[in-house]
This record gives C-alpha cells, structure tokens and sequence, in this order.
C-alpha cells in the first residue's frame, strides 16, 4: 500500500457493512496510519442500500476526483478496493518503521500516574494522533539494525500497549519507543535503534 501511495495511486475503500465494524477490520488489517492515509473511505451508512450497492462505487470516484472508468476494483469477502490511475493495489498487514527504547513509564500521556506494566510503548506524534491510540495494543517484530551493523534481532515478537507520546518536540526520532523489557523480547539493546514492523492486535 505504501508503493502505491508514493506512486500517485488514490485508494478508497467500500463496503457495505457497518462503519463501525469496517474501521475495526481495516485498522486490524493495515494499521492507524495507513487507514487515515486512505483517499476515500464509504461504509454501508454512507449508503441508502445497506445491500452491496454499485452507486457506492460512483460516491467513492466523485470523493476522489476521478472518473469511474479509470478505478480498477478489486473484491474481498470483507471490503471492496478501488485503485485509482497506473497500477494496481495491495494491502500490507503490518506496518513498517524504526523503533527505540525508554526507561522511565510513568508519568505517561494517556494514564498519568497510573503503572500500566512493562509491556508499554509511546507512539510518534502521527500514530498517536492526539491520544486517540490510547490503549490499543500491538506487534512488534524486529526486521533489522536502522544504524548498520549485524542483525540485532531476536526472532521473537512482543505485544505491547501504547500509553505514551514519543512527541517530536521532545526529539523523538522512532516510530514506537518501546519498553526497554519490550525492547530486549525483540532485539539486543546496544542496538539502539531498529527497523521493526508493528501491527494492531488485540490486547492480552
């Protein structure tokens, strides 16, 4: 989905379930950050057939500004997926990013004073987009060193729930800034500093 982002290619998503019950799958599906990326997003209360309804289609072209003929449509049991312009489209089941540590969990942005344990994480300022990840929880893999060297990574993965803001003001530079307990599950902490995917999950 990134590779067709950067290439121009709009995406808009259809379905005709219930938009509460699409932002749930999608958000599973492909993260915070690439749903609030998409162009165009309909759902069965935008719509007056709760039934699948091609007029959905002719709405998500108009959003987009382009013409109907020009989308290329792919269906799946769950949502439907219009790619726009040159190419086609895929949806990537993690997200990718880089990942540091920290030391100290509390005070944290979403819980104050309140110890939420060691399996914590504070979100960039895009992810956590004003609080509203808050809560969620997800996983992180360690997919390779962001400063060079060997391969830092354990193998494992790690669930953690974000409870903090790793603000840009505050000089952060990863994606996640992870637990140092959560950091040593996934990766040799004279790191630093890795490349990891992450993907929304359910919380233990």
């Amino acid at each position: 989905m990134d590779e067709v982002k950067g290439a121009g290619i709009k995406l808009a998503v259809c379905s005709a379930a219930t938009k509460s019950s699409v932002i749930l799958c999608l958000e599973s599906l492909i993260g915070l950050e690439r749903f609030n990326g998409l162009d165009c997003f309909l759902a069965g209360d935008d719509v007056k057939l709760k039934k699948p309804d091609p007029s959905i289609y002719i709405t998500a072209a108009e959003v987009i500004e382009q013409k109907l003929a020009m989308a290329m449509t792919k269906t799946s049991s769950m949502l439907l997926v219009m790619a726009l312009s040159l190419g086609t489209a895929s949806l990537a089941t993690a997200a990718s990013g880089v990942a540091t540590f920290y030391t100290q969990y509390t005070p944290s942005a979403c819980y104050g004073n309140k110890n939420m344990g060691k399996m914590v994480a504070a979100a960039n300022d895009r992810l956590y987009n004003n609080g509203a990840v808050c809560g969620r929880c997800y996983v992180v893999k360690c997919t390779g060193a962001a400063n060079g060297g060997g391969n830092p990574c354990t193998g494992a993965s790690v669930t953690v729930k974000i409870v903090d803001n790793c603000a840009s003001k505050d000089g952060c530079k990863s994606t996640i800034d992870l637990s140092r307990e959560a950091f040593a599950k996934i990766a040799n902490l004279d790191a630093g500093i890795i490349r990891i995917t992450y993907n929304p999950t359910g919380c233990p």
